[in-house]
């Protein structure tokens, strides 16, 4: 829940302009229940663009099955757009 709230709060206001308190309430936890899996706001924000690109890359693999290889890379380029 965390890493979602972060993806959702860091997306919509940006690294500098999002503190750790605010994630913690929108995960409904304490800001120093967050610390307890993440050692700041840095790791935070690395391991919420982790999970995000990973679920990119997810859709996109999904998407792009089956699309000769000739045809990936600009199909990708579309999907990930």
């Amino acid at each position: 829940r965390i890493l979602e709230m972060a993806v959702d709060c860091f997306g919509r206001r940006g690294y500098r302009a999002t503190s750790v308190s605010e994630i913690a309430r929108a995960a409904n936890l304490t800001q120093a229940a967050s610390y307890a899996y993440f050692d700041n706001k840095e790791a935070l924000f690395r391991a919420a663009v982790d999970a995000d690109v990973s679920d990119l890359i997810d859709e996109i693999s999904a998407l792009v099955d089956g699309v000769p290889a000739r045809d990936l890379i600009p199909t990708v380029i579309v999907h990930a757009v």
